[in-house]
């Protein structure tokens, strides 16, 4: 029995940071964006593998036109493109990836009444091979490794989005399919935002000015007016779209002259539907037995000197931990079993095809 939902984990920083990647990024933000959400999906299908495709599968999937994404940028033609050897990074896809492994992203979070800055690597590892099946020397296969912070992240700061009603949300220019689906990364955020705030009794709306959101949808719009304009039609043509992520909205006052923020609500259907439930479970408990048997393996050298376990588990470097988790070759048989038991421990059967609670 397969999970017959389409959810998948993004990084928190994508929503609490929404800029973070068009200040970093520019352009290239939108594509850099829909690699960080592909490969994170396939990653945690295949949790101890690697994330091979070509252009034309990310295409297919995330609802680009391949020719736009294999074709020189312009800027490039006359030449100047990034190069390493041979290797020129001089189309619209290879342009985005060079830059996702060359330059970190700052994301910028507010916590326990401080702002924290943090430095992000999007991608950490690039292999670009050639199809041995073809004579064509552009017959790319991509093996992507994120940064071990973004993986991490896919374990303890994410939030859920419905993978398929994100890659269904296009447009024919790049820009405005990056800004909506930046948008729909910050209603995950919003969800599980009213869940929280269900949870402890604190209301059950989320409210956000005009401004923020234009600063979302990546618009710079003069008047009040207009901004609404713009807004009510952006969010009733996707709320039409959009079948999982539903919501309610209107424009409210919240306590200044004008109404110019915007209150979104959710049913409990919504609520319900964004919630891993056991798959949740697994994967946390998952986490922390391979961490142990990472330490335990004396895997992370810098915590030799700390005495008891709790030291190290407190110490220990999590993206060296992230890139031993993750690595195709290390350890994979513990790793295997540490996987099978937990599925046994949660869902109460073995893991195989016919017991698949989780893909």
């Amino acid at each position: 029995m397969k999970n017959n939902k389409a959810l998948s984990r993004v990084p928190q920083s994508l929503s609490f940071d929404n800029k973070a990647l068009n200040r970093t990024y520019g352009e290239e933000a939108a594509i850099i964006r829909d690699i960080i959400v592909y490969v994170a999906n396939n990653q945690m299908i295949n949790l101890f593998g690697e994330v091979e495709f070509s252009i034309s599968e990310f295409c297919d999937v995330m609802g680009y036109n391949r020719t736009t994404l294999a074709r020189t940028l312009e800027k490039f033609r006359e030449g100047d493109a990034p190069q390493i050897d041979e290797h020129k990074f001089d189309s619209t896809f290879e342009y985005a990836l060079f830059r996702g492994l060359k330059e970190n992203v700052v994301f910028k979070r507010k916590r326990d009444g401080k702002e924290t800055f943090e430095s992000v690597q999007i991608i950490e590892k690039l292999d670009v091979l050639y199809d041995k099946t073809t004579r064509k020397l552009n017959k790319r296969i991509y093996n992507i490794r994120l940064g071990s912070k973004i993986l991490d992240y896919l374990f303890t700061e994410y939030n859920l989005i419905d993978f398929n009603e994100y890659r269904n949300i296009r447009s024919q220019q790049i820009s405005v399919t990056g800004s909506l689906r930046n948008f729909y990364i910050f209603m995950a955020r919003v969800i599980t935002q009213v869940k929280y705030n269900k949870k402890i009794g604190a209301g059950d709306s989320f409210i956000i000015s005009i401004d923020d959101l234009c600063g979302i949808y990546g618009v710079e719009i003069e008047t009040a007016k207009d901004k609404k304009k713009y807004i009510t039609r952006i969010l009733n043509n996707m709320n039409k779209e959009l079948s999982n992520l539903k919501y309610d909205w209107q424009y409210v006052k919240n306590g200044y002259r004008y109404a110019y923020f915007v209150e979104f609500k959710f049913t409990d259907k919504t609520l319900e539907y964004f919630d891993e439930q056991l798959k949740s479970v697994f994967f946390k408990q998952l986490y922390g037995n391979l961490k142990y048997i990472f330490l335990h393996a004396g895997k992370d050298a810098s915590i030799e000197n700390y005495k008891n376990m709790s030291e190290k588990y407190a110490n220990m470097d999590r993206e060296k931990y992230m890139e031993w988790f993750f690595s195709d070759d290390e350890d994979k048989a513990e790793k295997l079993k540490a996987f099978h038991d937990t599925y046994l421990k949660v869902y109460g059967c073995h893991y195989n095809e016919e017991n698949n609670f989780l893909f």
